[in-house]
Formats: structure tokens, sequence, C-alpha cells
């Protein structure tokens, strides 16, 4: 492309949707999914994780007053008799424990209630039977068990060796044909790219402790493969397509041999991204805002001759700072 990418314009636009979002007159961080919504919990949570993507440090830029008020808001959501967030929206209630986690990680907040989930899967004997249990179905929704439980667990301190070997004892016996998981599951029940929605779930859990990811480049290869034609993989400025730019971010950083066809693919989805995403995005709801801001922090990691701009973009799978159960538990 021609035209360098400004990461700073870029940012604050996204800024101003955010704040377009918010509802003046109540608790800070209290925001609206679409223009036309009434709050909830998971814009709440997306635009704290949407601020932070976007180079904001919400624990200086905000006052404690500031902070406390937006973990109230997200703390409203839980249940006090397990420490579930909610509603979901058509999500799995793990998936709603990632984003809270995530977002009260972000604030320096912790939260109202003890999380019952970990106790679950938290120890050795316990963990290969739980995964094992898990309606592997539909693997790409499954895997949100994954990134609200365990891939959380792993970064606490009370996550014993032991657990994390038995952990990843029963994905390298599960690692199937296309570099994801689980290892027997008919993936022609479901879309083409499942097996890509799956495998980044489950990734954090190795890009947190250092490991090599298990697949990566046969994963990485079918992902150039399953490229629509126009550029993206499930839409513009949908999940499909993000975790494919994150797949093979991480691949050619890796320096794997097929690199220059991983960033060929990238090109390939730039030319559709920016000229229609610039126009789209701000009338869609805060989870694909969050998605689309996404997509640039991996395409700047990728293509990084192609932006300007001084800004830390985030990462929502491979900087730990945003899973640091023991910061947010009581």
């Amino acid at each position: 492309m021609s035209e360098k990418i400004d990461l700073n314009q870029t940012a604050e636009r996204i800024a101003r949707w955010c704040e377009d979002r918010r509802v003046p007159d109540a608790p800070y961080g209290t925001y609206k999914f679409t223009a036309h919504d009434d709050p909830n919990f998971y814009a709440s949570a997306d635009i704290a994780i949407i601020r932070w993507i976007i180079g904001e440090d919400l624990k200086t830029a905000l006052t404690p007053t500031q902070r406390a008020e937006w973990a109230g808001v997200i703390n409203s959501y839980q249940n006090p008799i397990d420490g579930r967030f909610g509603p979901e929206m058509g999500h799995h209630v793990l998936h709603a424990n990632g984003s809270a986690t995530n977002a009260l990680c972000i604030l320096g907040e912790r939260y109202k209630y003890p999380v019952r989930f970990y106790d679950l899967f938290n120890t050795p004997e316990t963990i290969g039977p739980w995964l094992s249990n898990i309606n592997w179905n539909n693997a790409w929704g499954a895997s949100h068990l994954i990134w609200g439980g365990p891939a959380l667990w792993i970064n606490s301190a009370k996550a014993t060796p032991e657990w994390k070997e038995a952990c990843f004892a029963w994905f390298e016996q599960q690692l199937n044909q296309f570099g994801s998981w689980p290892k027997d599951f008919a993936y022609s029940l479901t879309p083409p790219i499942s097996p890509l929605g799956c495998a980044v779930h489950v990734w954090p859990l190795y890009r947190h402790t250092g490991r090599p990811v298990l697949g990566l480049e046969v994963l990485a290869d079918y992902v150039t493969d399953w490229q629509n034609p126009e550029g993206y993989w499930d839409g513009v400025s949908k999940y499909g397509t993000m975790d494919a730019l994150y797949v093979l971010a991480v691949a050619i950083e890796e320096g794997l041999p097929n690199q220059s066809s991983y960033r060929d693919a990238l090109y390939r989805y730039m030319k559709v991204h920016f000229p229609a995403g610039r126009a789209s995005w701000v009338s869609v709801n805060a989870h694909y805002v969050l998605c689309w801001s996404s997509c640039i922090g991996y395409l700047q990691r990728a293509l990084p001759d192609e932006f300007s701009g001084d800004i830390r973009w985030g990462d929502i799978f491979d900087l730990s700072e945003i899973y640091q159960l023991d910061a947010v538990q009581i």
C-alpha cells in the first residue's frame, strides 16, 4: 500500500467511537453495546479492552474513582454464588469470565466475588478429565472454555508444575491434522476455519509459558488455504479473520519457511480491510470494534512498514498482563 496507516489517527477515531458509547450520567465505565442499545456487561468489558489495545494505560489515565466505578459496573454483572459474569450474549459463561478478567486486569481492579469455576480443573488430577468432558462438537465455541479458564489459571502462582504438565500432556495427545484440537472431531460438521478459531484460544497456554506452539506451521499453511479470494476469512473484520491475522503474524515472527506466502495473504487482506473497514466498523457493536482494533495490531506486527505512529498496540492473546488471575481474584 502506498499510504501508511497512521496508528495515532486510527486510535483517535476508535477512542471517539468508545466515548460516544459511554453513558455520561451513569457510573464511569457504563457503556452501550451499540448507539441504540441499553448498557450491558460486554460493552463495559470490551471497551476497557479496546481502549487498552489502542494504547491507553487505564491504570494511569483514569482517576482511582473512575477505575473503581468501572470495575463496579463490570462486577455488578457477577453472580455472588459462583462468581459467573453475564448475560453471556450467546457465548459460554467462561468466555464472559475471560472478558471480565481481561478488563479488570487492565483497570487494576478485582472481582467482587470469588470465581468458583477454577475449582473444576485446578489440580493435576482434574484438568485432563475436565478437558475430555468438554463438548467439542463445536470446537471453536468450546475453546472459549480454555481461554476463559485454564489460560487464566496457568498465569496464577497456584498453577503447579504438575498441573501444567498434566494440562500440556492432554493437548499434546489431542493435536490433530490441522495443527489444532482435539484429535477426534469431525470438522466436516463445522465451518472450515473452525480449527483456526479453536487453536488461538488454546495458544495462550503456550505463549504465556514460553513453550513452542504445537502445530503452528501446519495451521499457518491451512490458514493461507482458507483465505477467501476477496482477502478475508469469515468477513472483513470478523473474529475468524482476526484469528487468521494473529496466526500468520506469529508464524512470520517465528521465521517459518513459508513466511513469504503468509505476508502475501496479509497484503491481500489489507486491500479489503482498510478501504472497507474504515467506513463499516463504526456502525457495529463493541465486540466487533474490539475485533477490528485487534486486526490492526496483528497487521502492524507482521507488516510494520505499512504503519506509522508511536502507539504500543495491545494484543488480546499474547500479552499475559491481562491474564494475571492473582491480580483480580479475591
